[in-house]
């Protein structure tokens, strides 16, 4: 009779034992497979913050491009319209004192005469 018992108690000892190795590996692999989920998660996330930075930054660099393009323009097109009047000026100028010149080579001229 201490014998059966004896056996009946190893006998539930070894399924309660393999039960809870059973549970364990269950418990293991799940908490693997969840880890690896949130790890994938995570990955995918920071690639798609990589991305998004990389698409912002190149956003900005087009817009800094562009208005360095528009200034430069502006620059030049203020720069040529300054050579133009200064020209104009010159030009004015030299006509008035053309005419200064001739008018008093004139005026001379009939003074000797």
């Amino acid at each position: 009779m201490t014998i059966r018992i004896t056996k009946e108690r190893i006998s539930v000892t070894n399924r309660l034992i393999k039960e809870q190795n059973s549970m364990t590996n269950r418990i293991t692999k799940e908490r693997s497979s969840v880890t690896n989920r949130l790890m994938k998660e995570q990955n995918q996330m920071t690639i798609r913050i990589t991305k998004e930075r990389i698409s912002v930054t190149n956003r900005l660099i087009k817009e800094q491009n562009s208005m360095t393009n528009r200034i430069t323009k502006e620059r030049s097109s203020v720069t040529n319209r300054f050579m133009k009047e200064q020209n104009l000026m010159t030009n004015r100028m030299t006509k008035e004192q053309s005419l200064m010149r001739n008018r008093a080579m004139r005026e001379q001229s009939s003074v000797n005469d």
